[in-house]
């Protein structure tokens, strides 16, 4: 009954902002005290229609079609934040949704790497699109021939060190910095290695493993 009543409210309604309002508490009822979720996202859908750059509607009918696994609808919400939200939250939260699901579902690598990029793009500094690059880097296989492999090394490099510029936990930040040692030092990066080394040890001056890695980097046969 109330959900029929909200709907006769919303077929009333002369504006866009009392659909929004009225859709809204429809999907709300319809989804946390029916649990109906498709209630919810006829509700939001007529929403869209007459509010279709609502970022806070898109991103509700989104989250909806998640739950109810309508794939490519909640692509299409997500794709309508990015290209209609002019603020950066709502942006990076539909560029990683976007990913989860490309990832995790669709099985779209390159769409999932488009996002990321994407989210990086939008803030510079941002830790979990930097580490999920850095995880997708990491778990390809290694291409063939020594230029392929260089250039994955170096993207694993460039990662790394963007990561621990902004990493401010201690003992994180070291360890991707001796992680960063040792793929600079397979490139032949004795110097890079060298930097990412003091870095570490600046980072965490309790740090056994690093000191020990800056002492083997000059040790010679003489001493």
């Amino acid at each position: 009954r109330l959900v029929s009543a909200f709907r006769d409210a919303i077929a009333d309604a002369r504006s866009a902002d009392a659909v929004v309002l009225l859709g809204s508490e429809i999907a709300r009822v319809a989804r946390d005290e029916l649990h109906d979720l498709t209630v919810a996202i006829d509700a939001m859908r007529h929403v869209r229609a007459v509010a279709p750059q609502h970022v806070a509607s898109l991103l509700t009918l989104a989250e909806l079609c998640i739950a109810q696994r309508v794939w490519p609808e909640a692509v299409d919400a997500l794709e309508a934040v990015v290209s209609t939200s002019r603020e950066t939250g709502p942006k990076l939260t539909a560029f990683f949704a976007l990913a989860s699901i490309h990832e995790k579902v669709l099985a779209r690598p390159e769409e999932v790497d488009r996002a990321l990029r994407a989210a990086l793009a939008l803030d510079p500094s941002n830790v979990r699109a930097l580490r999920a690059l850095l995880r997708r880097v990491a778990a390809e296989p290694m291409p063939e021939g020594e230029a392929g492999v260089r250039a994955r090394r170096e993207e694993m490099a460039t990662w790394l060190g963007r990561l621990a510029d902004v990493e401010r936990e201690p003992e994180q930040k070291a360890a991707l910095l001796l992680e960063l040692t040792d793929v600079q030092l397979r490139l032949g990066n004795t110097k890079g290695a060298e930097r990412a080394l003091l870095d570490a040890v600046v980072a965490s001056p309790t740090n056994a493993r690093a000191f020990a890695k800056l002492t083997a980097l000059f040790r010679r046969a003489d001493g």
